[in-house]
Parts: C-alpha cells; structure tokens; sequence
C-alpha cells in the first residue's frame, strides 16, 4: 500500500513502513524488507502530521545508493524533523549512540547522546565531534547536518550552525535512518516526519 508521508509516498507493511521514497532527482529508496525492523507508521505524529517511529531496538531504513548521491563533496546538508522519544544509550564515541541517520561503517551521522541529551555529528574521517546542539525528550526539533567545502556543521531548529570538524568527505556508503554504526546497537527511539537533503 502507498500513501503520503509530508509528500514523500511510503510503503505500507499494515503498520509498519517496508520503504520511504525519495523525491529527489536522485531518486532510490529507504527500504526494509525485515518485517520486525520497520519502523512504525503513526498517522498524527509531529504537529498533527503523519510520520515514522523508531523503537530503539533495531528498526532501521536503509537507502538503495551512496550518501554521494543525496548531497555534493562540497556543499549539502541533511535536514530532520525529529522528536525524541527516549535517548537509550552514553557512550563516549559518537558513533556508538543512538543515531537519527549514518552510514554503517560508522563514518559519518548525526546521534543523540543520554549524559548530555545533546545531537552530536561525526565526521567523514569518523572523528567524533564536540560540537552539540542540545534537544530535549519529548520536544519536538529541527536537526541540521551541513557540510560545506569539508567543513561538518551541526545545528537545531535553524539556530547558529555549530562547526564540529573539518577535512570532511562525503561517504560513498549507503545512508541510513534510525541507525548508523552497524557494528553495534545504534538504533533511535524517535520520531522522524521529514528528510530533506540539499
């Protein structure tokens, strides 16, 4: 079953979603063919609006190419309308936290840390950053990922981007939502209602 998800068509598994088309000129999709790993598809999420759920445990969404192929080397972001349910996880390395998006091998996202509650962005040379934009559970967010000339910029609700890293690369992996690092738990408890990618 197809419906609209904020303009972008899902696919409908009853009530989870098997895979979230892009409407880019890139094209592709974020898919999931494991029945237990997809997200769940709330009609009145963010502000009323249709949306996905992450559980935390191990839905995930993962795009048919290269991050390469969403944003430029040189200049692109990544923008997410987020409300965290629950933050699971505080580990020291950025990568090894709950992600909001990623790539698996861990080199570059975006994840939300427990001890700060903060979003944290990792670098294309998988460098954990330090630069946070603080968001609170419950709280709806519009989370920023930018990337201009190798320069990483994280940011929230369009406030004043904070650079987190430098000498940064797109990655030529395939991105994914609720999840980055697949070498260990990086799955999101979250709501997500838009991607955009510039």
């Amino acid at each position: 079953t197809s419906t609209s998800l904020s303009s972008l068509p899902i696919f409908l598994n009853s009530t989870t979603v098997s895979a979230w088309a892009n409407q880019g000129s890139a094209g592709g999709s974020f898919t999931q063919a494991t029945g237990s790993a997809q997200p769940l598809f709330v009609a009145s999420n963010i502000n009323g609006k249709p949306g996905l759920r992450g559980d935390g445990s191990n839905d995930a969404l993962v795009y048919s190419g290269a991050a390469s192929t969403l944003i430029t080397a040189t200049d692109g972001a990544f923008y997410f309308a987020v409300r965290p349910i629950s933050i699971i996880r505080d580990n020291a390395a950025a990568y090894q936290n709950d992600s909001v998006f990623g790539v698996g091998d861990a080199n570059f996202g975006m994840s939300l840390r427990s001890s700060t509650v903060a979003m944290r962005g990792f670098n294309g040379a998988g460098i954990d950053t330090t630069g946070n934009v603080s968001v609170v559970v419950g709280t709806p967010i519009v989370l920023g990922w930018r990337h201009t000339g190798g320069v990483l910029s994280v940011f929230g609700n369009n406030g004043t981007p904070v650079t987190v890293a430098s000498g940064n690369t797109i990655r030529t992996a395939a991105p994914r939502l609720f999840q980055s690092y697949t070498g260990s738990a990086t799955f999101a408890n979250i709501d997500l209602c838009e991607v955009v990618g510039v």
